[in-house]
């Protein structure tokens, strides 16, 4: 159960990782990084952000409930253009009923391209409020998943 954990996220921070490089935004932090995150959404650059919520068996394993927050921290984004259109794009690739394989890409081992460790399937997503307006502007968008693990 513990590797199925750090597989979900993993792949979840891999998606987010491969998505801030697709669109040239270089800093990607997680929200519950009290190392790296003050810097991040004090600085004066954009940056992909996200959360991992929780992941629940639901009913019992090998099916789970999962959820995640991912967004962006913008600056100098008159009217939000930016930070919309990267809302439209993260929409599009945790679209409702699509699906994600899992894997573990936590770099505590070499992932199994053969064998996955089970798949996540998208249920929901919604754009929650912009939080953090002195700071930075942040705007996230939940994301509701199932997923079964690989037995």
């Amino acid at each position: 159960m513990t590797d199925f954990v750090i597989a979900v996220k993993s792949t979840i921070d891999k998606v987010g990782k491969d998505l801030s490089t697709s669109l040239g935004i270089p800093d990607f932090v997680d929200l519950d990084d009290t190392v790296n995150v003050a810097d991040v959404l004090s600085g004066t650059k954009s940056a992909v952000v996200w959360r991992f919520m929780n992941l629940d068996e639901d009913p019992i394993d090998p099916l789970y409930a999962l959820s995640f927050m991912i967004g962006i921290k913008t600056t100098s984004d008159v009217s939000n253009y930016s930070m919309l259109n990267f809302i439209s794009t993260v929409k599009s690739n945790f679209s409702v009923s699509g699906k994600l394989k899992i894997r573990d890409w936590s770099g505590t081992v070499v992932p199994d391209m053969t064998t996955d460790m089970g798949y996540m399937f998208f249920t929901d997503s919604g754009v929650d409020s912009q939080v953090l307006d002195r700071e930075s502007g942040v705007r996230m968008l939940t994301v509701e998943a199932r997923a079964a693990r690989r037995i």
